[in-house]
């Protein structure tokens, strides 16, 4: 029988609404919070305020919204540290995929809840940067204001914004604009995590419509199983 990875536990037994304490205690001590992980260089940060069980608690309706296998081959840790804790090269972030780990996520602990949760943003970047000859860039590309070029700026909001000019763009958050990357990544976590609010946008501005599409398409690619089909709106 193959061995099930810890992550995968957590989530079959969370799933299932049984979990052991051998089983709780393992598992999230080795993949959600960790005294003794390795962070990347330029990376500081300090332990979570909460505690196991209510991590789980937030990050389980985020988790669930993937198959448990697409989670599993494509994420190996998941670590969260303390709101306002985690550093970059003296720049304070919210979450990270570093190019050294490609397949584990930090993410900040004011970011696990429901519209806020940094998880999707993240995990957007672990299957774009695995899957790079799978993204249609052109097609996204195609998709951007006539004479539009990503400049990154660090005082740009992530915050997603109800404001007719930025949508109509195909951008949800200022943040969208500093890189193609963080356009990919603030289209996939709006739409996994403000699917109403993103349905309305969707609706009304054809170029975010178009972008949510790609999203989906390439989810499905990766997956297999057409999961992110939930997401079609017509």
């Amino acid at each position: 029988m193959r061995k099930k990875s810890v992550l995968e536990w957590i989530l079959l037994s969370s799933l299932a609404g049984c979990i052991s304490n051998e089983t709780f205690e393992k598992g999230l001590e080795a993949r959600i919070i960790s005294k003794n992980f390795h962070l990347p260089r330029g990376v500081r940060a300090s332990e979570p305020k909460y505690n196991k069980d209510e991590i789980l608690s937030m990050l389980k309706p985020e988790l669930i919204k993937y198959p448990i296998k697409f989670i599993n081959d494509n994420l190996d840790n998941l670590i969260v540290v303390r709101k306002d804790s985690l550093y970059l090269d003296d720049m304070k972030i919210g979450g990270l995929v570093d190019e050294k780990y490609p397949r584990q996520i930090i993410l900040a602990d004011d970011l696990l809840s429901h519209q806020d949760t940094g998880f999707h943003h993240e995990f957007s970047s672990i299957l774009l940067r695995k899957n790079l000859d799978k993204f249609p860039w052109k097609k996204w590309k195609d998709l951007l204001p006539p004479g539009f070029k990503y400049e990154y700026r660090k005082d740009k909001s992530v915050e997603f914004m109800w404001d007719f000019y930025l949508n109509e763009q195909g951008f949800v958050c200022e943040y969208g604009k500093t890189d193609i990357e963080e356009d990919i990544n603030t289209i996939a976590h709006s739409l996994l995590s403000r699917t109403e609010q993103m349905n309305t946008l969707r609706k009304l501005f054809p170029r975010i419509e178009k972008k949510v599409k790609i999203i989906i398409e390439f989810y499905n690619q990766l997956e297999g199983n057409n999961f992110m089909n939930k997401y079609i709106t017509n």
